[in-house]
């Protein structure tokens, strides 16, 4: 079970009407994520947030979903067979972002409908396969810098359950994740029928700005 002991409530939230779930990236923790959500929550009125720390422990205090230590840069083919072998490490750990999602609502008396899934790099791959396998329909779901989902023998279109719509977040200038993976993420939920926005910021690395931000405020408050 994932640790709900990273969280925001604001102060003068007294009816709670919906719950932001962020998932961080790889060698970090809830912490790093968390700390947008006083600014969203000037936006976001009657709103939780909460950001877990992944499962598996880097070093103390820092944290991954899967392993990536073993990648290796080389032809744009053998990175298509490393993001394949990178959803099947991540596959078997969503239960526990499910599980996660399930506590969060009976807390707090939530439908998943009122449940944004927001997830950076690694962990934005945990929130994309998600919100597309999970039994019930999200708020949305949000990947930054996400590394991308595709459908394949891991992941394949009779395991889907939901078509959540989907707002990706992305710099030109990512060295991590390349904006390419934006691209592949787009194309993808596109054709399976999510409905999905983008956000591009020209010249960001791998990183999460300010616009980013707002963009993602615009996002859950139009669903």
């Amino acid at each position: 079970m994932l640790s709900d002991s990273i969280f925001y409530i604001p102060p003068k939230t007294e009816n709670i009407q919906k719950a932001i779930i962020m998932l961080h990236g790889y060698s970090s923790n809830g912490n790093d994520l968390i700390s947008m959500a006083p600014y969203m929550a000037k936006s976001l009125p009657n709103t939780v947030f909460y950001a877990p720390n992944a499962p598996l422990e880097v070093q103390e205090d820092v944290y991954k979903w899967f392993d990536l230590e073993d990648y290796i840069f080389g032809t744009i083919y053998e990175r298509f067979d490393y993001l394949n072998t990178l959803m099947e490490r991540a596959k078997p750990i969503l239960p526990m972002v499910f599980n996660f999602i399930q506590f969060i609502a009976q807390k707090h008396k939530l439908n998943s409908n009122k449940i944004a899934l927001m997830g950076f790099s690694q962990g934005g791959l945990m929130a994309l396969m998600s919100g597309l396998l999970y039994e019930d329909n999200l708020l949305g779901i949000i990947g930054s810098s996400a590394i991308p989902v595709a459908i394949n023998d891991v992941l394949k279109i009779n395991e889907i359950k939901n078509k959540p719509n989907v707002l990706l977040t992305h710099g030109t200038a990512d060295d991590v994740v390349p904006y390419l993976g934006m691209q592949i993420n787009q194309n993808t939920l596109k054709d399976i029928g999510c409905e999905v926005q983008t956000h591009v910021v020209s010249g960001m690395g791998h990183e999460i700005d300010n616009s980013c931000v707002n963009k993602m405020i615009e996002f859950i408050q139009k669903n």
